[in-house]
């Protein structure tokens, strides 16, 4: 939901999409060939600006969206940065029973450029996801030639996410009501509950929307209108 809203919200938003998807793609490839770790972080920096300054978002919305793949980011680069020796190496070494967990310089030069990579790579994609909403960028991809099952796929689920979080909201809505959350050990058992039931209401609307598609003759293609 807050992806969706920033993208609503974002002054690039009017960009042609395909052009974006395009550069997006070709930023890609460039953050992720890259020999130097300065490509990566100044693709990560003018990218934020681009984000910022000409999409109108704000610098915590935008941190807010990065922090997540941040996270993942960085653990991945702490495992590559530390190598598991018997004796001590490097810039830095600390003991782990008979072992050594050391920092060495090329680790170090290692871990830093593939974070580097994936920074710029992530920045690209939140970039685009920031300034695309959904429909505009599955009706781009239907213009590029993108297969009709993957399209409709994103439609559905798309459309689904939002179905899903609604009823989730009212059950847990309904499960407060009842003092479901009152301790820890209620707690556990009423959210596990609600996600039992929240799976069979998921079955329950996914049997009914495919009837429907049905009687109104479906055969792949699920066609909306669109700004040109």
């Amino acid at each position: 939901m807050f992806i969706d809203i920033l993208a609503q919200k974002s002054r690039l938003r009017r960009v042609n999409t395909v052009f974006k998807i395009c550069a997006t793609i070709i930023l890609l490839i460039i953050a992720v060939t890259a020999s130097h770790y300065a490509v990566g972080m100044l693709l990560a920096v003018l990218l934020a600006v681009l984000t910022i300054a000409i999409g109108g978002l704000r610098l915590r919305e935008y941190m807010t969206a990065l922090a997540l793949p941040l996270g993942f980011l960085l653990a991945g680069s702490l495992a590559l940065l530390f190598e598991l020796s018997p004796q001590p190496n490097g810039i830095l070494s600390v003991q782990i029973f008979s072992s050594w967990l050391s920092i060495s310089e090329d680790s170090l030069a290692r871990a830093t450029l593939v974070a580097s990579r994936a920074l710029g790579a992530v920045s690209c994609l939140i970039c685009l996801s920031l300034s695309t909403p959904m429909p505009a960028l599955i009706g781009a991809l239907r213009r590029m030639h993108c297969p009709e099952l993957v399209i409709d796929l994103m439609y559905l689920i798309y459309r689904y996410i939002f179905i899903l979080l609604l009823i989730h909201h009212d059950m847990r809505l309904a499960a407060r009501s009842r003092l479901g959350f009152r301790d820890y050990k209620t707690s556990i058992r009423a959210t596990a509950a609600i996600y039992t039931n929240l799976l069979s209401r998921s079955y329950l609307f996914a049997s009914k929307n495919f009837d429907a598609m049905e009687s109104r003759c479906y055969d792949t293609g699920i066609r909306f209108l669109e700004r040109k």
